[in-house]
């Protein structure tokens, strides 16, 4: 039986991967997607550790692994939100192009649309099981 060896983890070099993560996806956020983000930082909050003054070496290395740990967590939340909230916006762009494909099929020199309407129709009860909502 062999003996699995442990790797160091080194957090700054953890951290450089994050910030330039974090760079480059702030560079692809709106200004109401940075706001939405905003609150998103406000709610978080970090679990602390409690160690004895005779820990002080292990507690650093901890609390600078937790740093690099949080970086990554919070990184990997905004980007989640943020692909949730642009799916959501896309899926509303979507009904809205269904909707006007929906009332010109209903005139005579549109009527090629109707199969494609119908098609959309199936294709969205396929993917989430339910219907297209009717128009607002």
């Amino acid at each position: 039986m062999t003996v699995k060896e442990v790797q160091k983890i080194d957090p700054a070099a953890v951290m450089q991967v994050v910030a330039a993560a974090s760079a480059s996806f702030d560079a692809t956020l709106t200004s109401d997607e940075r706001a939405a983000l905003e609150k998103l930082r406000a709610n978080e909050g970090s679990q602390g550790l409690a160690y004895s003054t005779s820990e002080r070496e292990q507690a650093l290395e901890d609390f600078e692994l937790l740093a690099a740990a949080d970086s990554l967590h919070i990184l990997a939340d905004q980007i989640h939100a943020t692909i949730e909230r642009r799916a959501q916006e896309l899926y509303e762009r979507c009904l809205a192009a269904f909707y006007v494909a929906e009332e010109m099929a209903k005139e005579p020199e549109h009527a090629h649309l109707i199969p494609q309407v119908e098609e959309l129709r199936q294709a969205h009860l396929r993917s989430y099981g339910r219907p297209i909502p009717p128009k607002q």
